[in-house]
């Protein structure tokens, strides 16, 4: 079994001479480079096929290494940070000029992030500053949640292997000013948790539309239970519990948080066996709880996004 400690050393090696790791989080696995390094960026980049103008999240430790990243700290951004850090919350503020444009796709703002896996928040601390990162997945293919998921795409790249992914879906994204967030991308952390973490005081606005069952794209098409019965049989079909279908079915959790533990490991799981597609049943809008209801949602937005929605 590999050290710990030899490969954060190695990590820590590499991202400081230039070089891309991947990392663990709590949501998904995700492929680096030191934030300040515009030459490394570059080449995280062309590594992940990822088009220029599309922004990457700078990883920090806290709330102090997130403040080095922004020309302006508001408020509001002060307050998520406190109430959800470490944890799948990525809070987009205006960029400090030390930050590369690079990083922001070109742009102005940045998106910044405490990731909760304790491998990850020691490489940063031990570097002292932000980890430009995105999803350790070539740009069009399902995230990772094990070392393995990421050595498939990334073979030469070092791998911190913390497991597999807690959360199993991406974080949730808002855009913080001073009396507004806006919920850019679902997660698990809903409207009603940053509601009730800001108070009254500051507008909640969401912005991601929602799934249209029926959607399909690259090999993935999502439908009601009533359809599952006419799906071929040269199909995989995702059932939220032991539900009849055509195809080979792959059973997927009842619950909203380990349905979306699964997803990503399903859907791969779904390609290694070679159905000609994937079908999903669709998950329901809404759970027992608010927590719940924003698992969800969460799920149902990157369906859309599996789809091509």
């Amino acid at each position: 079994m590999d050290d710990p400690d030899s490969n954060l050393s190695e990590a820590l090696r590499r991202l400081r001479h230039g070089r891309l790791v991947a990392f663990p989080t709590e949501t998904v696995y995700g492929l680096g480079a030191s934030a300040g390094d515009a030459r490394a960026v570059a080449d995280l980049y062309r590594a992940k096929a990822r088009p220029g103008d599309v922004p990457l999240i700078a990883h920090v430790s806290g709330i102090e290494m997130a403040r080095g990243c922004a020309a302006c700290w508001c408020d509001a951004a002060d307050t998520l940070a406190r109430a959800f850090w470490p944890g799948p919350l990525t809070i987009i503020v205006p960029r400090a000029a030390s930050i590369p444009a690079i990083v922001a796709g070109g742009g102005d703002t940045i998106a910044v992030r405490c990731p909760d896996h304790p491998m990850t928040l020691g490489l940063l601390r031990a570097l002292g500053g932000a980890i430009a990162g995105t999803s350790a997945n070539v740009s069009g293919r399902i995230s990772p949640t094990t070392a393995d998921d990421v050595r498939a795409s990334f073979p030469d790249v070092l791998i911190l292997d913390g497991g597999r992914c807690a959360g199993g879906i991406e974080s949730t994204v808002v855009r913080a000013e001073e009396t507004r967030v806006v919920v850019v991308r679902r997660g698990v952390l809903g409207p009603e948790a940053l509601r009730a973490a800001l108070g009254a005081g500051v507008e909640i606005t969401d912005r991601v539309a929602g799934l249209a069952r029926g959607a399909t794209g690259g090999g993935v098409r999502v439908v009601d239970e009533a359809e599952l019965g006419g799906v071929g049989s040269d199909a995989v079909v995702l059932t939220i519990g032991p539900v009849a279908c055509g195809g080979r079915r792959i059973v997927m959790p009842t619950d909203a948080a380990g349905y979306a533990r699964r997803l990503y490991s399903a859907v791969r799981e779904g390609e290694a066996m070679g159905g000609q597609e994937i079908v999903i049943q669709c998950p329901p809008a809404a759970g027992r709880s608010e927590r719940e209801t924003a698992v969800w949602r969460a799920v149902r937005d990157r369906l859309e996004r599996l789809t091509g929605g």
